[in-house]
């Protein structure tokens, strides 16, 4: 048993369980500060490999190694039942799903089927609530609240989604209409308790009792695990609550005993002791030196927390641990010895008594090891110098008359709680923080923290999605594409009440965050429907300029990026092509993923509604299967703006063309024999970003690649009241204009002889504005920050 033992704590030392790595049947909560796995047929806190009881849950090490549940009964014919869980070494007594009501009977299939645990949190549950509310039917149904199975659900399914028919009393939920059927489709949803719950069911008469060698109970164990995200409350944000309802589907049991069976390994598993506290009913592990250095099992350093069960609706009535050996006070062997253990007596049937190792002594008790640890007079582990060491034992309530086809519920509190921590501690604060819960849960006073805002009405509900704005930087741009072309294809919850309409919705976050861009996946999903796609390009072009709370923001402008006319003749009535070329044959850009740029042109010479961007030719994709675009047309002022990106989140590497964007002229067009300068086409500002969301730095040239960026001095950059402008002494320049981010002209000189100029800037709100220099054969565009 030792050998067994060790092993496993090297596995849970050395490996870090991904809950998506679990096996079938398994599931994670992590609904606070604890992260801890559960499974479908009994298992609580290991994989049958790894411990996985961690607290914190950012950090790989652990309180608890497993633990189980034993219970034990005697039928009105004198026979023992018993059911018990340990390692599986050698067995298992419980099986997956519900027992008939009728026959306390199940079958493979149903075990098979209800071999799942649901997870629902309640930010599922307001979502879907708010979704009904509006105009009472679910336009986003989550699978969360839809697969739970309450009683005569339609959706309900199981494992592998396999539709399950649940026909008797399951898991819990809010029957608005009081006919006792779960219709989550009529607004229905699940009840529960905490921030995060999980729900599932198992039994003990699904085959032989390979584990204790018992006669089955038929009992069916209703599951309900819990906790509470509150951060602020040190107390409720590491603790675990389970809620047992033990459902007797056989004939009438008296004597019937139910033990918490628990292999504590506190960190490092071998310097552990036990105690109980029979005032605040609770079983509890400490360490046993001043500090829990790392072992075959990860140690907690200095100030080791204590591990505390507590019994919250029942009395503890007994306290027993056993050797981790094959003597009369070590491993129970047969059926028997399982049941003397929560009836508190020993394996040969003699009761624990007080004092000692609590075996052969004169004065029977219940409870091992009660008493204070700093208290040298009263019975304890440290009053008695006992060795620390690797720890089991367990917690039990009882004894119940349980009749055929009534419940017995407990609920326990599994805290783990970091106080300054001294070898054999007093244990009065924890006592303390113990009775806090016991009387919030009492009184009914337990409330979730996981709130989500339902308002979108001020700057710091920083939690709502802006459809278009997928960037979320405060306005819906082609820059937003970007965001959409890195997250493409991921999909997670729908958005409750999801519009395209330009008005913040509150939403709560996707598991993934975008690593630079800073913000989460759910700004991307713009239209709601739970996955990020083309459909989205949409809500851009709807909102395209619109802004809300939030400071817009750009980037930086060194590969080239230059439009260029392709040649004539040019027709009235007829398109005209212009190439956007990014990078050169010396300058090949190798790991481009998605570009944004504003085009600008002579809107006197073009028909309004007639521009159009073409990927067909473009190195960095093939349009509509792994390059998509979007752009928005500005006719009033003369500039396209577009945004396209790859995704299959892999980056491409090119140069020159990558897209084109034509244009019809007007029929009446004078100039014709030299369009260059007739429309003019230049861009003022540009973006570009590999998958890994990082910037490619880009240079902003005029069509025949004339620029004189590096002979123009802007400063200060950033700036709060002034820009200094010293232009270079040449007769090309003609022209200095000022723009925001949209694209709107602020400033306008022509003057520009004396070659230094000044523009004051403390009129203008902070933000991100481009500043372009022209002259008749070229043009040069530098980005300013304003900070106020």
């Amino acid at each position: 048993m030792k050998t067994f033992q060790t092993l496993i704590c090297v596995l849970s030392f050395s490996i870090l369980l991904n809950a998506q790595n679990l096996p079938d049947g398994f599931e994670t909560f992590d609904g606070n500060n604890i992260e801890t796995v559960f499974s479908s047929d009994g298992v609580f806190f290991w994989d049958l490999n790894n411990a996985y009881f961690r607290v914190p849950k950012t950090d790989s090490v652990h309180s608890i190694f497993t633990a189980g549940l034993w219970m034990g009964g005697i039928d009105a014919g004198g026979q023992l039942k018993v059911a018990a869980e340990t390692y599986r070494q050698n067995g298992n007594d419980f099986w997956a799903g519900p027992l008939d009501e009728n026959t306390g009977q199940t079958n493979a299939t149903t075990i098979d089927n209800w071999s799942r645990i649901w997870k629902v949190n309640k930010r599922d549950i307001d979502q879907h609530i708010a979704d009904y509310s509006d105009n009472n039917q679910v336009d986003f149904p989550q699978p969360a609240i839809y697969d739970w199975p309450g009683k005569g659900n339609p959706f309900a399914k199981g494992a592998n989604n396999t539709p399950i028919a649940v026909t008797q009393d399951a898991a819990p939920f809010v029957d608005l209409n009081n006919n006792g059927v779960y219709e989550p489709d009529q607004g229905e949803y699940p009840n529960i308790k905490g921030d995060q719950m999980l729900w599932y069911v198992f039994n003990d008469n699904g085959g032989p009792h390979t584990e204790t060698g018992g006669f089955p109970l038929q009992v069916e164990n209703q599951i309900s695990v819990y906790g509470y995200n509150c951060p602020d409350d040190d107390i409720l944000y590491n603790t675990l609550f389970i809620n047992y309802k033990i459902i007797n589907r056989g004939s009438d049991l008296h004597d019937f005993y139910v033990g918490k069976w628990t292999d504590f390994d506190l960190g490092c598993f071998n310097n552990d002791l036990v105690s109980c506290d029979t005032a605040s009913n609770t079983f509890y592990v400490y360490n046993g030196t001043v500090s829990d250095p790392d072992c075959a099992s990860r140690g907690y350093g200095n100030d080791p927390p204590i591990q505390t069960i507590s019994f919250l609706d029942q009395e503890l009535s007994a306290h027993v641990f056993y050797n981790n050996d094959f003597s009369v006070t070590g491993n129970p062997e047969n059926f028997s010895h399982y049941y003397n253990y929560i009836t508190a007596r020993w394996k040969d049937g003699t009761p624990f008594t007080l004092g000692g190792n609590a075996y052969g002594g004169t004065t029977p008790t219940s409870f091992m090891f009660p008493g204070n640890p700093s208290d040298p007079i009263r019975w304890s582990e440290c009053s008695q110098n006992n060795t620390p060491a690797d720890r089991r034992g367990m917690g039990v309530t009882g004894p119940f008359d349980l009749q055929a086809g009534d419940h017995v519920e407990m609920t326990l509190a599994l805290s783990t709680h970091f106080l300054p921590f001294d070898t054999c501690p007093d244990f009065t604060p924890y006592r303390q923080r113990i009775d806090t819960i016991s009387q919030k849960f009492a009184n009914n006073q337990l409330q979730a923290c996981d709130n989500l805002n339902f308002t979108c009405n001020d700057p710091q509900s920083l939690g709502c999605v802006w459809p278009g704005d997928a960037s979320d930087d405060g306005i819906a741009n082609v820059h937003d594409i970007f965001p959409i072309g890195i997250a493409y294809g991921t999909s997670d919850a729908t958005r409750p009440n999801a519009s395209t309409n330009w008005e913040g919705q509150p939403m709560q976050d996707w598991s993934q965050n975008f690593s630079i861009i800073g913000n989460n996946y759910k700004h991307a999903d713009c239209n709601g429907d739970g996955i990020v796609d083309s459909f989205d390009l949409q809500s851009i072009t709807n909102n395209y300029g619109l802004q809300h709370f939030k400071q817009s923001q750009t980037s930086l402008n060194a590969y080239p990026i230059a439009s260029v006319l392709q040649p004539g003749p040019f027709i009235e009535n007829t398109r005209v092509e212009i190439d956007i070329e990014l990078g050169t044959s010396s300058q090949q850009v190798p790991d481009f993923y998605a570009l944004a740029f504003t085009l600008n042109y002579n809107s006197d010479v073009v028909e309004s509604g007639t521009v159009d961007v073409d990927l067909s030719d473009s190195w960095a994709g093939t349009e509509n299967v792994d390059l998509i675009s979007v752009h928005k047309e500005f006719p009033a002022t003369g500039r396209v703006e577009v945004g396209l990106t790859r995704i299959d989140q892999i980056n491409q590497s090119g140069f020159k063309k990558i897209a084109t964007v034509s244009m019809i002229l007007i029929d009446d067009i004078a100039g014709k024999e030299n369009l260059l300068e007739t429309l003019d086409p230049w861009i003022s500002s540009a973006k570009a970003i590999k998958n890994d969301e990082t910037e490619i730095e880009l240079t902003i040239v005029s069509t025949e690649e004339v620029f004189f960026d590096s002979n123009i001095a802007v400063y200060p950059n950033p700036t709060n009241n002034m820009i200094f402008v010293e232009l270079p002494k040449t007769n090309d320049i003609q022209l200095l204009r000022l723009y925001d981010n949209l694209g709107r002209v602020l400033l306008q000189r022509n003057d520009l002889s004396e070659g230094k100029t000044s523009i004051n800037t403390s009129d203008l709100p902070g933000g991100i504005y481009y500043l372009e220099v022209s002259g008749e054969k070229s043009r040069s565009t530098q980005k300013i920050s304003i900070i106020k």
